[in-house]
């Protein structure tokens, strides 16, 4: 049986529209195939950065940096009162000293009568010497540790800013992981429609061609 030369031109329509059909399948299968890999992707990094900032509790860190600064200012102003106590010491001290010194030339004058009051103005005037010895210790101890002071308050105050920063570094990356996935996802989508009407339009044209060729 001879096949018409409408019959072959059905066939060959036929032909052209499963090809058609069958390249949209393809493409459809391998767009879903690309969709559902970028989601894995943007589910492990959004997982990383949410692993990250569990681990890290940069808000946490930052409450216990201030509180930190609050301790270390309190911790100062207990350093001035000492300084204040120490320097009323040294002025005792200095007074002390000089009483034992006119005391010690009054045991002088006395002569033998004096000399047990000169040994106590003696001693008065030894402890007074080491207490002031004490108290300048005390002022260079405070005043060291006034200078670690400053440089833990600086060293802390540069951590909260780049705490700071890697919780804004942190946010905006999510943002952005979150508005590429939306700007990929739409863009595969145009580009799956784009394709599939054009083949599906390339399907009707073949079919009118085919009918027109039928009923001419």
């Amino acid at each position: 049986m001879e096949i018409t030369e409408g019959e072959q031109t059905d066939l060959l329509a036929l032909g052209d529209i499963q090809k058609e059909i069958v390249f949209i399948q393809n493409y459809i299968v391998q767009l879903e195939e690309v969709n559902r890999m970028h989601d894995r992707n943007m589910r492990e990094i959004n997982g990383i950065l949410l692993g990250q900032m569990e681990r890290v509790d940069v808000g946490a860190l930052i409450s216990s940096a201030d509180q930190a600064i609050t301790n270390l200012a309190s911790f100062r102003n207990v350093l001035e009162t000492i300084g204040k106590i120490g320097g009323e010491i040294r002025e005792i001290s200095t007074q002390v000293n000089l009483l034992s010194i006119n005391a010690a030339i009054e045991a002088a004058h006395a002569k033998e009568a004096g000399r047990g009051f000169a040994v106590v103005a003696d001693e008065i005037k030894k402890l007074s010497d080491r207490t002031r010895k004490a108290v300048e210790e005390i002022a260079r101890t405070v005043s060291s540790i006034d200078k670690e002071l400053d440089a833990v308050t600086g060293n802390i105050q540069e951590l909260q800013s780049k705490m700071r920063e890697m919780r804004e570094f942190s946010d905006k990356l999510a943002q952005s992981v979150a508005n590429m996935r939306e700007m990929t996802s739409g863009n595969l989508l145009k580009r799956l429609l784009n394709i599939v009407t054009t083949r599906t339009s390339r399907i009707v044209k073949t079919i009118r061609s085919a009918f027109s060729s039928r009923h001419r």
